[in-house]
């Protein structure tokens, strides 16, 4: 085992998290608004209402699961190549999650089943107002 599997494996994961963390106690604190999704328009389809808290449930186990298992360096310095890269970009999207759009997943998601819906109105299908006195 060599420094380079030392930095990959037992620092890098540890750096991830505390540039989770401070990015997303940064992105709280600077743009608090920008947390939450802006758009329910995914809950127009009745099948989607169930489906879409049921994805993003799940996949908050999955995260939960790989950040609680203990960074083994010597296991994963004999890792095969797919699963070390599996790690690095795993270890990279935990990275700019607080820079992007996924922030969204720390807001409130016990609410997330009981949001009401939009109502979107399409613009093209109501007459002008001066074919509405003919």
């Amino acid at each position: 085992m060599n420094h380079v599997h030392t930095a990959l494996w037992g620092v890098l994961p540890y750096l991830v998290a505390v540039v989770l963390v401070a990015g997303t106690a940064w992105r709280y604190h600077y743009d608090r608004f920008g947390f939450a999704t802006r758009s329910s328009q995914l809950h127009e389809h009745r099948l989607l209402s169930i489906g879409a808290p049921l994805f993003h449930y799940g996949l908050l186990f999955v995260i939960g699961g790989h950040v609680a298992l203990d960074p083994d360096v010597p296991a994963m310095a004999r890792a095969p190549l797919p699963y070390q890269l599996h790690a690095l970009l795993a270890m990279t999207l935990f990275a700019l999650w607080p820079f992007s759009r996924l922030v969204h997943a720390f807001t409130a998601p016990l609410g997330y089943l009981t949001r009401p819906y939009v109502v979107y109105r399409s613009r093209g299908t109501q007459p002008h107002s001066s074919q509405r006195g003919q």
